[in-house]
């Protein structure tokens, strides 16, 4: 049977009640199979186990009351012969029994002793009017016990100066009336047992099954694109882990998409912004020759290096989120810093004023493309938001076990609020400080990416009318 297919409900149905006949049919074959066997061997131990402690107390003073108790209280017949010069016995009798083992003959009695020499014990099991098959010329008894299944054990001996052989007999209660009484009432037991166990693996399995059942109704729900879909479930700490595991991801998936359509949605307006412009400035200077001049034409060049740098970023970022391998190598990061800045200060300067100070020569292993990106991210984002005197400052530094990156700029103090949400792509404020329209609005999540594929951190510092965007950098990469 193929139950990979069937449901929660089913399967855990199917294998308690399976539990529930194997665990009735190992009762019955106890109570109908095993019962007369175990009930033997449960004798033959008792009979050893009483017959060790006399050969302790063999030639005990106080044997004689030992083997009386013995015999009241496990109902059985001892009798311990001595065999030396003259040969004599010691015997207790049970009154559960007849005088069994006194009326044995001095031929039983040596073939017993010789028997018992090889292991030092021997027993046997006579079945009434049965004779013992291994040894039938010696052991009919027919004489005695002929309607009674009994159990005779030897066990021989042997002190410093005597030979003992110990003797033990005890009947064999009969249990087939027993397991006859057993049958009758285990068939009544199990017909109630099957029926208790089908309504009980029923209501389990209904109960276990209903909240993963309903769990995996609004998963699906979920998958349809239903991500505001809140998952409860009662019950079991496993399946409320569950839950709460499902109504994280739905909310994560809920970003995801909120993230895709504003990215969709910001795309298409800061791509049609300079379309629009490009498109309007060329059919103007196509319709009017007055307005072919070289303001018009600079108008379209800038929106045209603005529609660049927006897809630049797109892709930038695209290639970030497909492929998250670096190529490292240890690179001088105070002589990359320095370039990266002398030349954002040639190409901005008097307009702005950009100072770079470092540990001298200072070396990291990190992908010194991915570096150069963050670095021109961050002065480009430093140069949109800074405000009077204009001046940028970027610093490294280093200890044990990181590498920092400061670059600051003079501009109005971010909000804490703002501070939680600026490495996000796309995010707006309705503070002044936030990017202007030259600006993708990817630079800074670009930022962070590289920075986290190089276990490194990224955080905002604001206050004093200057901005520090601060980046480490993890030494062991």
């Amino acid at each position: 049977m193929n139950l990979k297919n069937k449901s929660i409900k089913y399967n855990i149905f199917f294998y308690l009640f399976l539990f529930s006949v194997i665990v009735l049919a190992a009762l019955w074959i106890l109570l109908t199979q095993l019962l007369n066997p175990i009930y033997r061997s449960t004798l033959l131990n008792t009979i050893r186990s009483d017959s060790a402690q006399l050969v302790q107390y063999a030639e005990s003073e106080d044997l004689q009351d030992i083997m009386r108790e013995m015999s009241r209280r496990d109902k059985l017949d001892f009798r311990i012969l001595l065999f030396s010069d003259r040969t004599y016995s010691i015997s207790s009798h049970s009154d559960f029994f007849d005088n069994f083992l006194e009326e044995l003959t001095p031929a039983e009695i040596a073939r017993y002793y010789s028997l018992s020499e090889a292991t030092g014990e021997y027993y046997s099991y006579n079945e009434g009017k049965k004779e013992d098959m291994r040894f039938p010329t010696v052991f009919p008894f027919t004489r005695h016990n002929q309607n009674n299944d009994y159990l005779i054990y030897a066990r021989r001996f042997e002190s410093e100066e005597n030979s003992y052989l110990l003797l033990s007999y005890s009947k064999i209660t009969p249990v087939d009336a027993v397991i006859s009484t057993l049958n009758h009432e285990l068939a009544i037991v199990s017909v109630l047992f099957v029926i208790l166990s089908l309504v009980f693996t029923y209501l389990l399995a209904r109960k276990v099954s209903t909240p993963i059942a309903s769990l995996n109704q609004d998963a699906r729900q979920m998958a349809e694109g239903d991500y505001q879909k809140h998952f409860e479930a009662d019950g079991y700490a496993e399946i409320q882990e569950l839950s709460d595991s499902l109504n994280t991801a739905a909310g994560e998936l809920r970003k995801v998409d909120d993230l895709r359509r504003e990215l969709i949605s910001n795309v298409s307006h800061d791509l049609r912004t300079p379309l629009t412009m490009i498109e309007g400035y060329a059919e103007m200077m196509t319709d009017i020759p007055e307005e072919r001049n070289e303001e018009n034409l600079g108008i379209i060049l800038k929106e045209s290096k603005r529609l660049s740098s927006l897809v630049n970023d797109v892709l930038d970022l695209s290639r970030q989120e497909a492929n998250d391998s670096l190529t490292l190598k240890e690179e001088n990061l105070d002589e990359l810093l320095q370039q990266i800045t002398d030349r954002y200060s040639a190409l901005y300067s008097p307009e702005y004023t950009i100072h770079y100070h470092g540990d001298t020569g200072f070396r990291l292993k990190c992908d010194e493309k991915r570096i150069t990106q963050v670095m021109t991210n961050l002065l480009d984002n430093a140069i949109n938001y800074s405000t009077e005197p204009k001046e940028i400052e970027v610093s490294l530094t280093h200890d044990e076990k990181e590498a920092l990156i400061t670059v600051a700029n003079t501009g109005e103090e971010i909000s804490e609020e703002d501070k939680k949400h600026i490495f996000e792509r796309y995010y707006r404020s309705s503070s002044n400080h936030v990017r202007s329209v030259s600006g993708s609005g990817l630079g800074l999540s670009i930022v962070q990416k590289i920075v986290r594929q190089h276990l490194g951190s990224c955080e905002v510092v604001s206050q004093e009318g200057v901005n520090r965007f601060l980046i480490h950098l993890s030494r062991t990469l």
